[in-house]
């Protein structure tokens, strides 16, 4: 498995659930063992990427994680993932964390000089860039892994083929045990509570939950469980700080930084209600971890959280970026305990029956097929 080594990653920790899970399951082969490789990050030599195949090349199926980050970027003239790809002997699975639009690829919504905007706008109708960011790393797996209907349904769109995709969601994995928090963050988490978990985005809609809590009575405070992600993302993380004063919230708002398991398990177990107002995703490991906290939900009306809002009363559903109806959703979870109850009994129910040993059991199951040569 060709995966993020990283403290401070998702997709990290991810694979350390599907590893643990797939140990020591025994299928129709014989016993199933696999070795953790790191994605080469930003490493572009060819004797190292070369090294990395070699090493990939001694397993009977390589199952590459894929984040666009993992591999140099998503440009075809900085990406290393073909590079490393054309060097690989075995069947690969590949696990599509991340099926995004050109124009999201390149935040053009986000893009405030008006020149660099033009020129990334004119970029996303070129046909072959286009083709090489959403179809081409897809192309090279005999078999794909996604975590949502709509992630598989944009890959089919692009042109692969529907039986080589599988729809296998992520598994709620068992929050850890609470860890002391620093004194100002336990004083600030008496008090009704709005949890934002995981690594601070341009995507996650921190804006849109700014002005919600502008709505919300004064005595509701609002925590940024994380910190930036990699070095590229500290100056967003800078910028949502310096809004924060600019609105004068800061006695509302506490972004805590990268949190140790045990710490971030303390802030959804001691906070009121969890929010995820993204503006874009095709899935996020983020919000599993409410929901194995047992935490009521409100989150954006997108794909990925309404397969889950489908399933479960656990997830209020708002449009994006409309700070009014996520205001509304969260006063009415945060004054109406009976329904919060529900919502966090269903968290609850939701997390025991999406366990880690399913999503196991059908990966391997993925595995024994390309081995054996099973590829549309």
């Amino acid at each position: 498995m060709v995966t993020s080594c990283a403290e401070r990653c998702g997709i990290a920790a991810y694979s350390t659930a599907l590893l643990a899970a797939l140990a020591g399951r025994v299928e129709a082969g014989g016993p199933l063992t696999v070795a953790r490789l790191p994605v080469p990050g930003d490493e572009t030599r060819e004797e190292a990427l070369a090294a990395l195949a070699e090493r990939a090349n001694e397993a009977d199926v390589i199952h590459i994680q894929h984040e666009f980050t993992f591999f140099h970027g998503y440009l075809p003239n900085q990406t290393t993932l073909f590079r490393f790809a054309r060097r690989l002997r075995r069947p690969v699975v590949l696990t599509a964390h991340s099926v995004l639009p050109l124009e999201s690829l390149m935040h053009v919504a986000e893009e405030t000089r008006p020149v660099r905007r033009l020129v990334k706008r004119v970029l996303t109708y070129h046909a072959g860039l286009r083709r090489a960011v959403e179809r081409a790393p897809y192309a090279l797996a005999d078999a794909l892994i996604v975590h949502t209907d709509a992630c598989a349904a944009r890959l089919a769109a692009a042109g692969l083929p529907k039986s080589r995709i599988h729809r296998i969601p992520a598994g709620v994995p068992p929050l850890a045990e609470s860890a002391p928090l620093p004194p100002d963050l336990a004083t600030f988490l008496r008090r009704p509570t709005v949890a934002i978990p995981g690594f601070v985005t341009p995507n996650k809609g921190y804006e849109t939950a700014l002005e919600a809590l502008t709505l919300l009575p004064e005595d509701v405070g609002l925590v940024i469980a994380g910190g930036a992600r990699v070095d590229s993302e500290a100056p967003y993380l800078a910028a949502l700080a310096a809004e924060i004063e600019r609105r004068s919230l800061a006695g509302r708002v506490r972004i805590t930084g990268f949190l140790a398991e045990g710490q971030l398990a303390a802030v959804l177990r001691q906070s009121t209600v969890a929010a995820l107002p993204h503006r874009e995703a095709t899935g996020s490991y983020s919000v599993t971890l409410p929901l194995s906290a047992g935490r009521a939900i409100v989150a954006s009306d997108l794909a990925c959280f309404r397969e889950i809002a489908r399933e479960s009363e656990a997830v209020t559903l708002v449009p994006p970026g409309d700070p009014g109806a996520l205001a509304r959703a969260l006063a009415g979870l945060l004054v109406e305990e009976e329904r919060r109850k529900r919502a966090e009994a269903a968290a609850r129910a939701f997390a025991g029956s999406h366990s880690w040993e399913q999503v196991a059991e059908r990966t391997a199951a993925i595995y024994e097929g390309v081995a054996l040569g099973d590829r549309p």
